[in-house]
């Protein structure tokens, strides 16, 4: 009779030593994924404006062998502000896979959220992981991310702002941090007299795809830069205020995606507020595809 492994769980720790040990750990369980650097770290659980990183580590034999964060974020949710949590970063070693680990992780993530007044958390979940998400963590799957493919430029938002009741709140230092990402560059361009968009690179020749757009103001001006001109754009997120008619973009089927992704929402309030998709706003910008 196999003996019950034995575990410990800890708080995510931002020092210096243990970013430099979670970029080791990530190599470990994802030797595909060459983005998760020390620097990268660095920059997303300790330099983030709204707070540091949340989440737990799971140790065997005092061995990192699996890992959950997430990061704060601000959203007006129904003309209020709100702080909420945005997941991101799971591993589990190979050898510690199919222990439950993930899940323990989690629930102590969450309740520790509740507990520092954390209100709701949102994530862009894989086909392969929404379901763990759903099913044993009580998600609410809002909807599978649009992925559009075309040429030029989608017509901005026309129906009034007051009419979206989710969205992501950026101000001067959360958008300076957010675009300060060590792993990726930005472009910024202003496309009419009052709007501009940001694009990066998609690691696909000939195609950018767009992350971000918004009206131009103080703190944006000085952003915008030289913008690298590729016929072929690429936008992810949900927002159904924009236009996109007389525009050369078609929707991606799935076949074409590497894998379909789905927004999912978890409100750690009495509340239970369930997000309606035809009255939010959710782009590139906001998660940690580009």
């Amino acid at each position: 009779m196999n003996k019950k492994l034995e575990y410990t769980y800890r708080e995510v720790n931002i020092e210096e030593s243990q970013l430099r040990l979670y970029s080791i750990f990530f190599k470990k369980c994802y030797k595909r994924n060459k983005h998760l650097t020390y620097d990268y770290l660095k920059w997303l659980y300790s330099s983030n404006p709204e707070g540091n990183a949340i989440g737990f580590d799971a140790f065997f034999n005092d061995q990192i062998v699996a890992h959950y964060a997430c990061i704060p974020v601000k959203y007006c949710i129904n003309e209020n502000e709100t702080k909420g949590l945005l997941s991101l970063n799971t591993a589990t070693h190979p050898n510690h896979q199919r222990k439950g680990l993930f899940l323990k992780l989690a629930k102590k993530t969450y309740d520790f959220a509740l507990e520092n007044n954390f209100k709701f958390i949102i994530g862009v979940a894989n086909s392969q992981s929404s379901h763990g998400f759903l099913k044993r963590l009580d998600f609410e799957l809002v909807k599978p991310l649009d992925v559009k493919l075309g040429i030029g430029f989608p017509n901005t938002s026309q129906k009034k702002t007051d009419e979206c009741k989710f969205y992501r709140i950026w101000d001067r230092d959360s958008f300076y941090w957010r675009k300060s990402n060590p792993g990726k560059g930005y472009d910024f361009k202003k496309i009419t007299n009052n709007n501009f968009i940001i694009t990066t690179n998609t690691g696909m020749l000939g195609i950018r795809a767009i992350v971000y757009e918004s009206k131009v103001n103080s703190y944006f001006i000085s952003t915008i830069r030289k913008f690298y001109f590729n016929p072929l754009k690429i936008w992810i997120g949900i927002d159904s205020f924009k236009n996109w008619n007389n525009r050369l973009y078609f929707n991606l089927p799935d076949r074409m995606k590497i894998s379909p992704l789905n927004l999912i929402f978890k409100d750690l309030t009495e509340r239970k507020i369930r997000l309606d998709p035809d009255s939010i706003k959710f782009t590139g910008f906001d998660f940690d595809a580009y």
